[in-house]
């Protein structure tokens, strides 16, 4: 038997150097030999390292072991749940097969590939009589349900014991306990009546003879509930919820010409004040390109041209005063001339003044709105409050528009920016959201910060519920040094 050991392992020194783009090099280069310590079905590992301290941390490191049935290696297994001490990792291996053959080694995941230690032969002893589990993990996962599974290992009469999974909100000191079946082998239980976007957590357990046995802890996250009914498209999270106005407000939703998948942008038209209301839309790096402004202004083809101000060959009258101030900037859309283009429409301007608001202050919070873009994508509502109607202006038609006394922003993303998940899957604790409230009026050296408010505050204000596809989005609080706004 040491013969065959001395000869695999010689085999497998081969099979690593030779191993494609999983590069171990000499193996001595970075790993000392790894060391370990049975207890039964358990065992310590351990291995000292040539990286310097902190290395590890940045790096994937872990074991990986292979079951030896006779002559016949099995795969290997990675076992990435390491504790790393400066230059040492560890690792405890439980659920091994008793009286068994491993062959295991120690590896970091490099950028150029992974490395790893010389290999190392250990025996598992005897089982210790108790229970051995698998890795427990959470499928089919939806707002309220979800699937758990685990296997698990007893030589036991299974008329001798209890198995049974048990779970918990992650906040919770209490379990909820849900019986299975007895006996060795793959166990499943689907929960039914989860609430929404909660953090849970889950063993398997069994009960035998006054004594409790559990499993490692899974975990996993419910969806986020999207209430429907409030929004067109429940999978856009930047857009306010509708409402019956009586004050005639139009709706449009306007997709890239050049790319029909991808949305541009959103409006809420009023034909009362015959100004945009709000325009929501995200920003992300895939939105900005090298098109100049098109200039091209025109009438929504989706609203009925007749409610529409006449804006297309000249402003708001009289001048100087108020300007056509784009709710989504021209400047949000680069990326082509239809986008940009789109951006023109006249439901997407109000009368903004132009002295030192228009061209000062609101147009750096335009600009600032670029600092904070993400990977997850950023998502903003751009929109105007009217606090009375006493200020108005023409158009070319000499038709009333009334002015905005306010101009507003609402932000929100994810905090860490690149979880590659929806919003609405992510926790209040992983979402950030910041308002931005102005008078409609000239500022003096005015910087986007000195607007800054909580989201709420702005909805208290205007009327409007934001963000309702994402419920947990923490429109209450903002931190302003979670934001990049001068």
């Amino acid at each position: 038997m040491k013969k065959i050991f001395a000869l695999l392992i010689a085999a497998l020194s081969v099979a690593f150097v030779t191993c494609g783009d999983e590069k171990t090099d000499n193996g001595n280069d970075w790993f000392l030999t790894p060391e370990y310590s049975v207890d039964g079905t358990t065992v310590e590992l351990t291995c000292l390292t040539r990286f310097g301290d902190g290395v590890l941390e940045g790096l994937g490191a872990g074991f990986s072991c292979a079951a030896l049935t006779g002559e016949s290696l099995g795969g290997f297994v990675d076992y990435p749940d390491v504790t790393i001490d400066g230059n040492r990792l560890s690792a405890r291996v439980s659920g091994l097969q008793p009286e068994t053959t491993y062959i295991f080694y120690a590896y970091a995941d490099l950028p150029t590939g992974r490395t790893r230690s010389a290999s190392v032969a250990f025996v598992t002893g005897k089982s210790s009589g108790n229970p051995t589990f698998g890795t427990p993990s959470a499928t089919d996962v939806t707002t309220t349900t979800a699937t758990l599974k685990c296997g698990i290992t007893f030589d036991r009469d299974a008329t001798d014991y209890a198995v049974y999974f048990r779970y918990k909100t992650a906040s919770a000191d209490d379990y909820t306990v849900v019986a299975t079946t007895a006996g060795s082998g793959e166990k499943s239980v689907t929960l039914t009546g989860l609430t929404p976007g909660v953090d849970y957590e889950f063993q398997l357990c069994v009960g035998w003879v006054g004594a409790t046995y559990a499993s490692a802890t899974g975990r996993f996250t419910t969806l986020q509930l999207v209430t429907p009914g409030k929004t067109r498209y429940a999978g856009w999270a930047e857009l306010p919820a509708e409402a019956d106005h009586k004050d005639g407000y139009y709706y449009a939703y306007h997709m890239r010409a050049d790319l029909k998948t991808m949305r541009n942008y959103s409006v809420c038209y009023s034909a009362d004040k015959r100004t945009g209301m709000w325009s929501a839309f995200p920003l992300h790096e895939c939105y900005r390109g090298d098109q100049d402004r098109t200039k091209k202004w025109y009438y929504d083809p989706a609203v009925p041209q007749a409610v529409q101000p006449d804006l297309i060959d000249g402003s708001y009258q009289p001048q100087p005063g108020y300007s056509k101030g784009h709710l989504i900037a021209s400047n949000d859309r680069t990326i082509s001339y239809e986008a940009n283009s789109q951006t023109f429409y006249v439901t997407n301007v109000a009368p903004q003044w132009q002295n030192s608001f228009n061209g000062g202050v609101w147009s750096l919070l335009e600009e600032d709105c670029w600092k904070n873009i993400c990977a997850d994508t950023l998502y903003i509502v751009s929109g105007v409050y009217f606090a009375n109607d006493d200020t108005t202006v023409t158009d070319q038609s000499d038709d009333t528009c009334i002015v905005p006394t306010n101009f507003y922003r609402v932000l929100m993303r994810s905090k860490a920016g690149n979880t590659g998940k929806p919003l609405w899957e992510l926790s209040a604790d992983q979402i950030k959201c910041v308002g931005f409230w102005f008078e409609n009026r000239a500022y003096s050296g005015g910087k986007p910060s000195s607007g800054m408010m909580s989201v709420a505050d702005i909805e208290q204000k205007v009327g409007f519920e934001f963000f309702p596809n994402v419920p947990l989005a923490p429109k209450d609080t903002y931190n302003k040094s979670d934001w990049t706004f001068r």
